[in-house]
């Protein structure tokens, strides 16, 4: 069990506002809790709103934590920075088959929070995954999403099965992979790049490479130790520049083409696909 937070003093004292003007957008998202757990979630976007003026956050959420007050203060500050918080509500399914995924779920209380959230005026968005329960459903979806209020939708596709192999998620035909590692860390004509900052303070290219991970975790430690003493990889012993211009960086560089989790994920292409109706959610 998580009990670790990111400390928002730590954000305050790595991330100054004016030293980062290019910063487009912060995703907080649940790699090990979902965002709304965290006692300060509000201090630290906050922080994130003062980094610059055009900087955009985007939240995910399953929906099922808190209570309707926290949310409506939640669409508050959303409706008082407009674009420039957005909250993605993870909901797979209608109320009779989004707890088959999000286990232990509760719809009245989702479906309360998201419109404590909404009718405050926060700016909402519906994800959902789909899967052979659910896809009978989708112009539901689609049509209660529009009723309540949510912005848009996400339909998200993937290769991923569960613990028992059951349930396998629908695959899309474009699911192939391709014939070298495309790292979203580095910068392209198509997209800047971009940091994974776990609860702990590590940093890395991406949440496939998170050191908070036991399944990565002792082997990526090994391989910085063996890099030398004090190479720099968490935010609360360097800044990101040192880390990412550090050994730590350069070794994930010189190996991405033969590093297994940047070959599963960013080249065989076995990360989720999202499908975007409507407009392009950016």
């Amino acid at each position: 069990m998580n009990t670790a937070w990111l400390d928002p003093e730590l954000l305050v004292r790595r991330i100054v506002p004016g030293d980062w003007p290019s910063l487009e957008r912060v995703l907080l998202s649940g790699n090990v809790d979902d965002p709304c757990m965290h006692p300060r979630l509000f201090e630290i976007i906050g922080h994130w709103l003062s980094v610059n003026t055009k900087l955009k956050i985007h939240m995910h959420t399953n929906g099922s934590l808190r209570t309707t007050k926290w949310f409506g203060e939640l669409g508050r500050i959303s409706a008082d920075h407009p674009d420039r918080l957005r909250v993605i509500f993870a909901i797979d399914g209608l109320e009779d088959t989004n707890h088959i995924y999000r286990r232990g779920s509760n719809w009245q209380k989702i479906q309360d929070n998201w419109r404590a959230y909404i009718a405050a005026g926060g700016y909402a968005l519906w994800q959902c995954v789909v899967f052979d329960q659910n896809r009978h459903q989708i112009e539901k979806i689609k049509q209660l999403q529009a009723a309540e209020g949510f912005r848009d939708i996400r339909l998200r596709y993937s290769g991923r099965q569960w613990a028992d192999g059951a349930a396998k998620v629908t695959e899309l035909p474009t699911h192939a992979g391709h014939s070298k590692v495309i790292c979203k860390s580095t910068t392209s004509a198509e997209r800047p790049p971009e940091l994974f900052i776990n609860h702990q303070g590590d940093v890395s290219p991406c949440c496939f490479i998170d050191l908070s991970n036991i399944k990565v975790s002792d082997r990526y430690l090994g391989i910085i130790s063996q890099l030398g003493s004090n190479v720099p990889y968490n935010l609360h012993d360097a800044d990101i520049d040192s880390i990412v211009r550090g050994a730590w960086f350069d070794w994930l560089f010189d190996n991405w083409q033969t590093n297994r989790e940047c070959v599963k994920h960013c080249r065989d292409n076995l990360r989720d696909s999202v499908i975007i109706q409507q407009a392009p959610i950016i």
